[in-house]
């Protein structure tokens, strides 16, 4: 694992001097040739010409690739939505920041507080149409004055338009927990019974089970279900549910959809549990869980038996805020996984790290027995932000984008991405 930074050199290209030159340029030094050409005749024959600048913007033909329009040339601003390439640098727009009123559809929430768009996913096809759907969660949503939260599963395809999200061809899920937190996240799980429609995950990370109090829990909806006929669901109709392990374990904070990670060829998921103290108080957890488990009954303590367990150790580090299915990074042909803990005081409160874990890793593990580890300093928050980049430099290998967004770089708390190459 390298951390790669790109750093510009300016070199100076120098022209060595003519050795052996005689005082009049080019020939012989005998005092006659007032030309400066080498000769003895007196007379002037240099017919070298630079190329010309038609239009007087400072730069020739050579370099400027309009030499009709002064307000082309390499030194030029670049201007948003003309389609020109007015810096000459083969192209056009580069960096110009568009505006969302451009958007090609806008899904709207249903009211004020709702927080539609705090999670989005795609859900795969669940209703066998050949389409792409896609998940909203509206963790806040409420119905006269109960804020049960809720997410929106829309059909594609999703046409060019802006609408409100209930009004949209699909099914409303809807939090049966007053203050649940139905649609902190939710994602797409793929096809886990071989129907050939896809499931999907919603999370309600601060619902009560019958036994613990904000224990979180994890629903599992299966195509047949969501393409049913019916517009609105309630989460007990979800064909499993997950609970989590103990008071205040919030699971379902964050969701990662893995492919394949046990070989049964069916996909699997990572779960964050932040609040889970097996490792350390509030230390965290992530759990890997069977695909194939998430289904029907089956899902019955799939916690305890997660594939992969990694506890937290350090203390209030909540781990598990951000992760990344993080493909092959190291060539050996498994899938690894990237853990972002940037509460971590590992070098300095919230100084953050990224651990990274390699894909034959097995049973119950901790932060600490990581293939890699990566920190930041103090208040750096490394690791709050993860994402597999796929092969950037042409070497074979998955790189790794990491974020760290109270590092101070130029200004205080700027923030910095970096990658990893693998």
């Amino acid at each position: 694992m390298r951390l790669h930074f790109a750093t510009l050199l300016l070199l100076a290209s120098c022209a060595p001097a003519i050795q052996g030159a005689s005082e009049d340029g080019l020939g012989k030094n005998d005092g006659e040739d007032t030309s400066l050409d080498a000769d003895d005749t007196g007379t002037t024959t240099s017919t070298t010409e630079a190329p010309p600048d038609a239009d007087g913007d400072g730069f020739t033909r050579d370099d400027d690739c309009d030499d009709t329009d002064a307000a082309i040339h390499p030194d030029a601003e670049e201007v948003c939505g003309d389609g020109i390439d007015n810096n000459c640098d083969d192209r056009i727009d580069e960096g110009c920041a568009e505006s969302l009123s451009e958007a090609t559809a806008s899904l709207l929430g249903e009211r004020a507080g709702d927080r539609a768009g705090a999670s989005v996913a795609v859900a795969g096809d669940v209703n066998g149409d050949g389409q792409v759907d896609l998940i909203v969660g509206a963790r806040e949503f409420s119905d006269e004055g109960q804020q049960r939260g809720r997410a929106y599963v829309v059909f594609g395809p999703i046409e060019s338009e802006t609408r409100v999200l209930s009004d949209l061809p699909g099914v409303t899920i809807e939090g049966s927990q007053l203050g649940g937190g139905t649609g902190k996240r939710v994602s797409g799980l793929g096809d886990l019974d071989g129907d050939g429609l896809d499931e999907i995950m919603v999370t309600s990370d601060v619902a009560d089970s019958d036994d613990w109090e904000n224990t979180g829990l994890l629903h599992v909806f299966d195509g047949a279900t969501l393409s049913g006929g019916a517009a609105v669901l309630q989460t007990s109709d979800a064909i499993s549910t997950v609970e989590g392990r103990s008071n205040y374990n919030w699971l379902g904070g964050s969701i990662v959809r893995a492919p394949d990670m046990n070989g049964d060829s069916i996909p699997d998921v990572w779960v964050a549990a932040s609040g889970d103290r097996a490792g350390a108080p509030a230390g965290g957890a992530v759990f890997l869980l069977s695909g194939a488990r998430l289904m029907g009954n089956r899902a019955t303590g799939a916690i305890n038996s997660a594939l992969v367990e990694i506890l937290g150790t350090e203390e209030s580090a909540y781990i598990g805020a951000s992760q990344s299915a993080a493909r092959d990074l190291n060539g050996d042909g498994l899938e690894d996984y990237a853990l972002g803990i940037p509460l971590s005081s590992v070098n300095g409160d919230s100084s953050g790290k990224v651990t990274l874990f390699s894909g034959n890793s097995a049973g119950t593990m901790t932060t600490d027995d990581a293939w890699v580890t990566w920190t930041g300093s103090a208040a750096d928050r490394l690791g709050c932000a993860l994402s597999s980049a796929g092969d950037l430099n042409g070497d074979g290998y998955v790189d790794l984008w990491i974020g760290a967004d109270r590092m101070d770089v130029s200004n205080a708390d700027a923030g910095a991405a970096f990658l990893i190459y693998g």
